[in-house]
């Protein structure tokens, strides 16, 4: 019996201790169960903080500049433009979609959000694409992921690649291009237009190919946007370069280089299409290098600008940049100046080789006209008559006038070398082409412009144009009298051999 109770004893003992080590694996796997939820939990909560993270990161756009008929002109700034998916061409939409599937484009859209580095960051990786999955619809990621694709040459999301490589927004694109956009999404160095058109062609192809297994589009549409031309030239997104410059200058002095970069401005200009690019194509055909400026006559707007040929060859903006020689543009408003102290135009001057003090200018061909009336002396462009007509009417009555008319002369430069031009401080020709205004708008001046308004994400007005009302320089018939003077010169005077196919 004592054995017996020994042994009982023992077996109880054995399975105490069984019971205990089993309740007690049972306890170490719950833990790490709920130590694995807690970690799991972790890395969705932290997956879910990046995305919002990188939605809110997300830079508003720069200026939106705006033409007449309410084009865009340029974007100004580095932000990226976010096009919601029903504004994006559906055949982009099917590119992407058929040379990638959801699951890629998920965990494209991950690499996009997170860079990983480290063991916890690479954690977060793997599970943003459920986390994605979750939180946003199949178009809705679709829709950010073509936001922020990159498509090379520096170009994020499918606005900036549009402007990039066919200088057009991208609801504007066609088949082809938006075939060759789906392909650069995938290789965006190798298979770029501008470096290698043959890969670019190649891939883009690809693309069209199994869009047609798809069923997006059929044979015939799929064959002739394969003979479509790569466009393998480099484009500066927009059009009026140098006015887009010229106007993001005006508004970093009025708002900051921030809120023009990255303020999601929307700015309405006054320049014309129609006429901005008739002027760009007279450059281009012509294939001369030069500037031109159009102005409002009534309001002083800037209706078309023109600062060279090639933008992307040469940035520098003739139409604004100040230059110490400026020929002689400065004579009529000199004859001008007379108008208003009352002379005719068949005011007699005097063209007569002399010295003006320290000064002393020959005639062309050395020919002297003697005494002339004002009109003949502006229309064959007479040294000598305008230099006497200056030092007549005083630099102080011209530099009066100048004033009046925005151009500032400095001290430096009021001398009678003005009638030859000779600025040291500089004028622009923007400056000049605005000084004649009050002869072709019954003399009145208008401080010029080159926007209507400015509004912000919420359409509240932010500028709006502030030159005020014109003011008058020259009388009606004063006005009349000075263009008349002017227009003899394309007929038999000093410009006479001007082609112009249209009245001065």
């Amino acid at each position: 019996m004592h054995g017996r109770y020994v042994l009982d004893k023992y077996y109880s003992r054995g399975g105490k201790a069984h019971m205990q080590r089993r309740n007690l694996y049972l306890l170490f796997a719950v833990v790490l169960v709920l130590i694995g939820a807690a970690i799991v939990t972790s890395l969705y909560v932290q997956a879910g903080r990046q995305i919002t993270s990188f939605e809110e990161a997300r830079p508003l756009p720069g200026a939106v500049l705006y033409d007449q008929d309410g084009e865009v002109i340029k974007r100004l700034g580095t932000g990226s433009v976010y096009v919601p998916l029903d504004q994006t061409p559906q055949d982009l939409q099917n590119a992407v979609k058929s040379t990638q599937k959801s699951k890629a484009i998920n965990q494209r859209l991950a690499r996009q959000i997170l860079e990983p580095q480290g063991l916890w960051a690479r954690l977060q990786l793997a599970i943003l694409p459920s986390v994605l999955e979750r939180r946003y619809s199949k178009r809705e990621r679709l829709e950010i992921y073509l936001n922020n694709a990159y498509f090379g040459e520096g170009a994020y999301g499918v606005e900036a690649a549009s402007q990039t490589y066919f200088a057009t927004p991208v609801k504007n694109i066609d088949l082809a291009q938006s075939a060759l956009l789906a392909a650069l999404a995938q290789e965006p160095e190798s298979a770029s237009p501008f470096s290698n058109a043959n890969r670019a062609r190649e891939q883009r192809n690809a693309v069209l190919a199994q869009m047609q297994q798809a069923g997006h589009i059929d044979r015939n549409q799929q064959e002739q946007a394969a003979q479509e031309a790569i466009d393998a030239n480099r484009h500066a997104p927009g059009y009026a370069h140098h006015f887009s410059d010229y106007l993001g200058n005006l508004l970093i002095e009025e708002l900051g280089e921030e809120r023009v970069y990255q303020g999601g401005l929307r700015v309405t200009t006054t320049l014309n299409r129609e006429l901005q690019k008739f002027a760009e194509s007279m450059f281009q055909d012509a294939k001369l290098d030069g500037a031109l400026v159009a102005l409002d006559p009534t309001s002083g707007a800037i209706l078309a600008m023109v600062g060279g040929r090639n933008y992307l060859e040469d940035s520098t903006n003739m139409a604004t940049v100040k230059r110490q020689e400026v020929g002689t543009t400065l004579r009529p408003l000199i004859y001008a100046t007379g108008l208003q102290e009352e002379w005719a135009v068949n005011h007699l001057v005097e063209d007569i080789q002399r010295d003006f003090g320290d000064f002393k200018v020959d005639n062309a061909d050395d020919r002297y006209w003697g005494p002339v009336t004002m009109k003949h002396a502006l229309v064959m462009d007479l040294n000598n008559a305008a230099a006497w007509t200056l030092n007549e009417l005083g630099l102080d009555r011209f530099n009066e006038f100048a004033q009046s008319v925005n151009l500032n002369i400095a001290q430096v430069d009021q001398h009678l070398r003005l009638v030859m031009g000779e600025v040291r401080e500089g004028l622009s020709l923007l400056q000049l082409a605005a000084a004649y205004l009050p002869g072709v708008s019954g003399g009145n001046y208008a401080q010029v412009s080159a926007i209507e308004q400015v509004t912000d994400t919420q359409n509240q007005k932010v500028l709006t144009d502030q030159t005020g009302t014109p003011k008058r320089i020259l009388s009606k018939e004063q006005a009349y009298l000075f263009t008349d003077m002017l227009l003899p010169g394309t007929q038999y005077g000093s410009i006479r051999a001007l082609d112009m196919d249209f009245p001065a």
